[in-house]
């Protein structure tokens, strides 16, 4: 495990003495609001999501992972478990034993040194593609935002808390895990990894895909045993506060606190705060942030095919795991021609 020796406690007090508050800390924690908003509406009005649980566990997860990580690390919903349970309508308690999973499967993998096994199979041509996928992606909901408007909630109706069935779990696993095993280790491990070195240099060492993995995975058990919505470190996230100006941990303090503190006052209703947002203000902050994420694949100096390829099948399907697979592909085969050519060269026929 790469996690240093010093104690949680330890990196906490000392993330804290780190934490800045100004104009640019406040503009850079809303920064993500673009991405979460409409996916937090709309998990609350197809699937039932209690809005005050969702917020307040989101909220815990922000201020820890900025205090473990000394950085604005963002936190977002799983997006392919989100876009999974909006269109079949699955129920929270499903969504839960989502994260559940995600606890179960993360942390062995993260202890095991498992992390560090699979990074040769996420060379920087598959990271920066997908980066490059969830670029074009955030343009494409910005877009979307424009032409539907902000998702409406009604009413609020908050989810009854328990454990899930173990025919829930397992109707989870294959409905929801695994479609997002691939795509958190690829934008939520590798990626975020990725990008906090390029924005953060040698303030990002702590952000190892292995310590990205222990993170969610410790953070989406606990989300899951209390009944809410499994999270990650998404790379748009980790633009998107960037680009809006955090640079320390205080900005994932300040959202974090907003999240918590909006259940508290408002309970149920909490919701409407978001619901109130302009259509073309959050458009505008996801079309920012997309650009910008697309704008990392200029750091790239090899393959530039496998990212293009990631970022054209992400923006076909709408779906990153299919163009990470898509990608691996043809990375695999870009390396393996070489080889089988000067294997043929030195044993001919």
């Amino acid at each position: 495990m790469e996690m240093e020796s010093r104690s949680l406690l330890g990196r906490a007090v000392e993330s804290v003495r780190g934490l800045k508050f100004t104009v640019n800390e406040w503009t850079g924690a809303l920064g993500d609001l673009g991405t979460f908003a409409p996916i937090f509406l709309a998990m609350v009005g197809t699937c039932g999501v209690s809005p005050s649980r969702m917020l307040f566990l989101t909220g815990l997860a922000y201020i820890s992972a900025g205090l473990i990580f000394g950085l604005p690390m963002p936190i977002q919903p799983l997006k392919a478990m989100a876009a999974i349970s909006i269109a079949a309508h699955l129920s929270p308690a499903h969504i839960s034993a989502g994260a559940i999973w995600m606890g179960l499967i993360l942390i062995p993998l993260s202890l095991g040194g498992g992390l560090k096994w699979l990074e040769r199979f996420f060379p920087p041509p598959v990271v920066k593609g997908v980066q490059l996928g969830v670029g074009l992606l955030l343009l494409k909901a910005a877009w979307a935002l424009l032409a539907h408007g902000v998702p409406q909630v009604k009413a609020a109706q908050a989810a009854a808390w328990g454990l899930p069935t173990a025919r829930v779990m397992w109707e989870s696993l294959w409905l929801l895990v695994i479609p997002q095993i691939p795509l958190t280790l690829g934008n939520a491990c590798y990626a975020v990894s990725d990008v906090a070195k390029v924005y953060f240099k040698e303030k990002a060492g702590r952000a190892t895909p292995t310590n990205c993995a222990l993170s969610i995975g410790v953070s989406d058990l606990a989300i899951g045993l209390l009944g809410g919505v499994p999270i990650c470190h998404g790379s748009g996230g980790m633009t998107a506060h960037y680009r809006f100006g955090a640079r320390t941990a205080g900005a994932t303090v300040i959202i974090g606190s907003l999240f918590i503190a909006l259940p508290l006052l408002l309970g149920r209703n909490s919701f409407a705060v978001f619901t109130a947002m302009p259509a073309w203000l959050l458009a505008a902050a996801v079309a920012y942030v997309g650009l910008c994420h697309v704008w990392l694949l200029k750091n790239l100096k090899e393959r530039f095919s496998v990212a293009l390829l990631i970022g054209g099948v992400s923006l076909w399907t709408a779906n990153i795991t299919y163009a990470l697979f898509a990608g691996l592909a043809l990375d695999w085969l870009l390396r393996a021609i070489p080889l089988l050519g000067a294997r043929i060269q030195k044993n001919p026929a």
